[in-house]
């Protein structure tokens, strides 16, 4: 079996692409979200039984890259006594300083999924280090009765982005050690994702001015049930805590300074550094990512124009080489669409053909395992294998040069 193109800071095995076929990924994107690495009360590595058949399916598919959630919401970063604390005079969630919390089981079980790749070669893991829903307001995750887990909770976690003594101490007690890791792999890793749309909870994005503790209203109920039980109380005057909250969003020079530090340390090991930018329709939030350093630009494609799924992808590649907006992968897009006239199957298919035909270097749709609106990945196994049949998918061992 050929080995993979050795990555490098210079290396343009991520943005060319064969004559005639495009390279095409998957989000996984976890077995369970927010406890895939790390210690927690449901058992560790949701995704262990399963891990083997699920790359050989994609080895079958030819699946070029496997993009992967790794801290998600944080619920397994600081647990029980290390778990983000209610900070009762500034009415928010407040993060353990990240050198006292423990790391290594974390670490420890992305070198098992490292290995795991590692049989499957040439196939790559992109991994995202976190989630935007690290920065949301904590809440308690429930057990089956709907009860507060003691010490689990999610999100919360705000402050490690905007303290910057926090800010450095977690990258230099968590992105370090698994860059660590990822040398030792490193032809099994296509790139690091910094953070998954973090615009959502950005100031310069117009976002609403509330959000929901959860869509599902009894769950919401749930939520506020356990702060009360857990004594934490949002206003001062009701001491309860509405449905919908105030957002807290990050000031956008807190997320420049979190970005620019990560993305230097991942390019300074060797590896390409990427955000995966929850838009490409408004090309200032991919020159943004640009000028906070990362050096593989990516966009999320959920904008579809007039019911023919095109939305994109068909639209844009050739507008961004000309702004300098490259190397940009599209690192979403649907598998199940929402106002189309056609099947998933035929917008799917449309949508990357257009792919190809706009020389995008790496498509990645959304998503295997997961069961909500934009996913029917039953569709899109078809799709590709039909593609797969005609040439258009990329079948060779090393990313083309």
């Amino acid at each position: 079996m050929g080995k993979v193109s050795k990555q490098t800071p210079d290396s343009k095995n991520f943005t060319t692409i064969a004559k005639s076929s495009i390279p095409i990924g998957v989000n996984y994107p976890w077995g369970g979200y927010g406890w895939d690495f790390g210690v927690h009360p449901w058992g560790r590595r949701p995704w262990v039984k399963t891990i083997a058949s699920a790359l050989n399916q994609f080895k079958d598919l030819k699946i070029r890259v496997v993009r992967w959630f790794i801290l998600a919401d944080g619920m397994c970063y600081g647990t029980g006594a290390q778990a983000p604390q209610w900070d009762k005079k500034i009415k928010y969630w407040e993060c353990t300083p990240p050198e006292k919390i423990s790391v290594k089981p974390i670490v420890d079980d992305f070198e098992l999924l490292l290995k795991e790749f590692q049989k499957v070669a040439p196939m790559q893991l992109l991994p995202s280090l976190i989630d935007f829903h690290w920065l949301q307001t904590g809440t308690p995750a429930m057990d089956k009765q709907g009860n507060p887990m003691t010490g689990i909770i999610k999100g919360g976690r705000y402050d490690i982005l905007l303290n910057s003594n926090k800010r450095k101490a977690f990258l230099d007690t968590v992105l370090n050690k698994l860059l660590d890791v990822s040398k030792k792999y490193k032809n099994s890793l296509y790139a690091w994702e910094i953070i998954n749309e973090p615009e959502w909870l950005m100031q310069g994005h117009k976002n609403p001015s509330t959000w929901k503790l959860d869509n599902d209203p009894n769950k919401a109920k749930k939520i506020i049930a356990a702060f009360q039980h857990l004594k934490i109380d949002y206003d001062p005057v009701t001491k309860q805590w509405p449905e919908n909250i105030p957002a807290r969003q990050t000031p956008d020079k807190d997320m420049e300074e979190f970005v620019r530090d990560a993305a230097s340390r991942i390019k300074d090991n060797g590896f390409k550094a990427t955000v995966g930018s929850k838009t490409g329709g408004d090309s200032r939030w991919l020159k943004f990512w640009k000028n906070c350093g990362t050096d593989l630009l990516q966009f999320h494609d959920y904008e579809e124009h007039k019911g023919w799924g095109k939305a994109e992808v068909a639209l844009k590649k050739a507008e961004l080489d000309k702004a300098g907006l490259s190397p940009c992968i599209v690192g979403e897009f649907p598998t199940r669409w929402k106002r189309i006239i056609y099947s998933n199957d035929n917008v799917t298919e449309s949508f990357i053909r257009d792919a190809k035909k706009n020389n995008w270097p790496l498509v990645i749709p959304w998503c295997v395992f997961q069961k909500d609106d934009a996913t029917d990945w039953e569709s899109a196994k078809k799709v590709i294998k039909k593609l797969l049949n005609e040439g258009l998918i990329y079948k060779g061992q090393k990313w083309p040069l």
